[in-house]
């Protein structure tokens, strides 16, 4: 969790929302809640959920390990910023939280999603016009039946805080 440059550039994607008054923020958490790490995703959307409640300016999406399933949610609440969130394998100690530029999506994100995430990312800047990011979390295990490790579970609390503090 040593690399902040995250925060940096979530604040700057999120700052020209902010300065426009009119924000409509969309957070997708991916991931299999069934395998350890790669759940990453779901429970820093919940996190959030319980640091900053319901809004009707942002989207909170458990979208779990089929996340196109969740397009038509997002494109009908018609965002200015879509951030995605997924465990990720960046040969980083597990819990790194990282921006994942376009074009590592595909090859730092698991594959155990239906469609690759860039697809996804192109899909709904596309239809809304939106700006859209990819935060990785490191993962440390992904084994079937496992809980989150320490260190990612950590990270995921880290993530949720930050975003409620900027949101």
């Amino acid at each position: 969790m040593l690399n902040h440059s995250w925060q940096t550039k979530l604040q700057d994607l999120l700052a020209p929302t902010i300065e426009r008054h009119r924000r409509r923020v969309a957070i997708m958490g991916v991931g299999n809640e069934f395998n350890g790490d790669d759940a990453v995703g779901i429970h820093v959307v919940r996190g959030l959920r319980q640091l900053i409640g319901e809004r009707n300016d942002i989207l909170l999406v458990e979208a779990c390990h089929a996340p196109e399933n969740c397009t038509g949610l997002i494109t009908r609440f018609q965002p200015d910023t879509v951030i995605i969130i997924d465990a990720a394998h960046m040969d980083k100690p597990a819990g790194t939280i990282d921006w994942i530029d376009a074009g590592g999506i595909d090859q730092q994100t698991p594959s155990t999603h239906s469609i690759p995430l860039s697809i996804l990312v192109d899909y709904l800047v596309q239809e809304t016009q939106c700006q859209a990011a990819v935060i990785g979390i490191q993962a440390g295990q992904t084994d079937e039946f496992t809980d989150l490790t320490e260190e990612v579970q950590t990270s995921a609390t880290c993530l949720a805080e930050h975003l409620a503090e900027i949101l």
